[in-house]
């Protein structure tokens, strides 16, 4: 019997992603499954397109990210449409609202299931004037309602949306697979914090504050990695503070991972203003989770309310310096609470986030669908 046919469409190579893959990786068990994806960067070598066989339509057009990419949409949309009408397929698995409207005009005229996957709500991932994004909220909330289901980065973006016009509503966090084997001892001669991520300005990361606080503490340094206009003002930091400050560049997930086993403390102080940041935890709480490790995150975020409830790490102010010094020599000096903070992540990770939690999750969703 012919397996039904799943077609993801994200406005990214997959290349540039860690969630999609791993989500394939799970739906290729039960669905055959192809991808429609916009090369926006013009990336020539692509590892993904090495390694896996997948049935990939690809816009290879260079565009911005931010306000500018909007100029660029009618294009895509019209990709997306040809692509969508011409192959067959039972089920449009859509990753954000770039992407969404040209998907479920498609299922409706093909009499197909759309399963709407909300990564970065889009109307708060970048500033807008308050009654643009009102209104493109409307629109979002209007093809939400259209799909058959709904997938949610954190159980937190339905409040962001006021409510989501769907019964059907799952979240499947961006957890890691499963590859502790043991919490490793932090190093008592040098206390390393790690960041990995998308370096970009617009998302107020507060790296400088992080970088002045550790300025004057002895034994501490931060290891930080990834790409974006961030880039620069890192370097330049790295050149003032050489013992304080190592930027790695971009570094693939498997070492992401490998680093975080062997740091000792990670952080994510994105400012809570920017409306995004306040809903989605994002990865870097699920990949302290799984490795055991403490984390600082900023108040006033998903990311906060989670590591409350779990006890496994401490919240401060992420734009005050002060505080966030205070936070690194707690955990740098405090052995008895960093190791709780470790275990109750890890227990965490396997209670309530592991990866084969969110497999499952996403299966009988697909299952009950069809």
């Amino acid at each position: 019997m012919d397996r039904k046919k799943c077609i993801i469409i994200r406005s990214n190579a997959l290349d540039r992603d860690v969630r999609i893959p791993k989500e394939i990786a799970i739906l290729e068990k039960k669905y055959s499954v192809s991808f429609i994806g916009w090369n926006r960067d013009l990336l020539t070598d692509q590892n993904y397109l090495k390694t896996q066989k997948i049935d990939q339509k690809l816009l290879n057009l260079k565009a911005p990210y931010g306000k500018l990419i909007l100029f660029y949409l009618p294009l895509w949309w019209f990709f997306i449409f040809y692509w969508l009408l011409i192959k067959k397929w039972d089920v449009a698995h859509v990753i954000n609202f770039d992407s969404a409207i040209p998907v479920i005009i498609v299922s409706k005229i093909k009499n197909k299931k759309v399963i709407y996957e909300v990564l970065d709500t889009y109307e708060d991932s970048m500033v807008l004037p308050e009654m643009i994004r009102i209104i493109l909220m409307h629109i979002d909330k209007f093809f939400l309602s259209m799909s058959d289901c709904v997938i949610l980065a954190d159980d937190a973006q339905n409040e962001e949306f006021h409510g989501i016009p769907n019964k059907d509503i799952i979240a499947i966090y961006d957890s890691p697979p499963d590859a502790f084997t043991h919490v490793v001892k932090r190093n008592d001669s040098l206390f390393i914090l790690f960041y990995a991520g998308s370096l970009y300005k617009d998302r107020n990361l507060n790296l400088d504050k992080i970088i002045e606080a550790i300025r004057d503490i002895d034994n501490v340094k931060v290891v930080i990695a990834g790409y974006g206009d961030l880039v620069q003002k890192i370097q330049d930091y790295e050149k003032e503070m050489p013992e304080k400050v190592q930027f790695i560049g971009q570094i693939g997930y498997n070492e992401v991972m490998v680093n975080i086993q062997k740091y000792d403390l990670l952080f994510v102080l994105r400012d809570s203003n920017v409306i995004i940041n306040k809903y989605i935890c994002g990865s870097t709480l699920l990949n302290a989770m799984m490795c055991g490790k403490p984390i600082i995150v900023n108040k006033g975020t998903s990311t906060a309310q989670k590591v409350i409830e779990e006890k496994c790490g401490l919240i401060i102010r992420g734009d005050n310096i002060k505080e966030i010094r205070q936070a690194i020599i707690q955990l740098r000096d405090d052995p008895q609470l960093y190791e709780l903070f470790s275990k109750n992540a890890r227990a965490a990770y396997e209670k309530k986030y592991s990866w084969v939690i969110m497999e499952t999750r996403l299966l009988e969703l697909y299952k009950n669908l069809s």
